[in-house]
């Protein structure tokens, strides 16, 4: 065997052995990443609960103002809370598809983590030769892009952000009412404003 043969062999060797630590270091950085998507994901998927308790609570909420209007307003209740629904449903689908894309992504990587475990055991080096750099490029990519492909911050607020403000109603219903009797009831004073004190006549805004 020649000179040139044996550094040759001397520099296959070399070129091995940082590729196999290369690869190895880069492994055990996408292990590590993986396993905290794995718990990222999960507290993604234990939104889906939040939302669904936030909603019920808003609407339990919303009932409660709605509940203390008068039945004509009954029609309009029932929008707020498809509105309310409609916004749920909203965030569901984006938090979902959040969820698929970062589960799609954590499961080629566990994918490509076993197959380069595998390559790591091959005895044959020039087999492992074959593949070994195909692996370390994807790996490496893989690695470097992680945090721009595994978004696993929350894309949607599980708060509803909404207030139904009722007061501007209410004082429109009083004060139509009390303004009828007052036209036909001169002189006569009125307490129709619950907040005031409690009113020494019941008047029926109906009438």
């Amino acid at each position: 065997m020649g000179m040139g043969s044996v550094k040759n062999g001397r520099i296959a060797n070399y070129r091995i052995i940082w590729q196999f630590t290369e690869l190895s270091t880069t492994l055990q950085q996408l292990s590590e990443k993986a396993k905290t998507a794995t718990e990222e994901i999960g507290r993604l998927k234990g939104l889906h609960d939040v939302i669904r308790n936030n909603c019920n609570d808003f609407k339990s909420n919303v009932c409660i103002q709605i509940d203390q209007l008068i039945e004509q307003l009954q029609m309009r209740k029932e929008k707020l809370m498809q509105h309310v629904e409609e916004q749920a449903e909203n965030k569901r689908r984006i938090l979902k598809a959040q969820i698929v894309r970062c589960t799609g992504k954590l499961t080629k990587t566990s994918a490509l983590i076993q197959f380069c475990i595998e390559a790591l055991k091959e005895p044959d080096a020039t087999v492992y030769m074959q593949i070994s750099n195909a692996l370390l490029h994807r790996s490496t990519s893989l690695e470097f892009l992680w945090h721009k492909e595994m978004r696993t911050k929350p894309e949607i607020d599980s708060d509803f952000v909404l207030n139904l403000d009722t007061k501007h109603l209410q004082y429109t219903i009083q004060t139509l009412d009390f303004a009828q009797l007052k036209a036909g009831r001169r002189g006569t004073r009125f307490k129709g404003d619950p907040s005031r004190g409690r009113s020494d006549k019941k008047i029926d805004i109906f009438q």
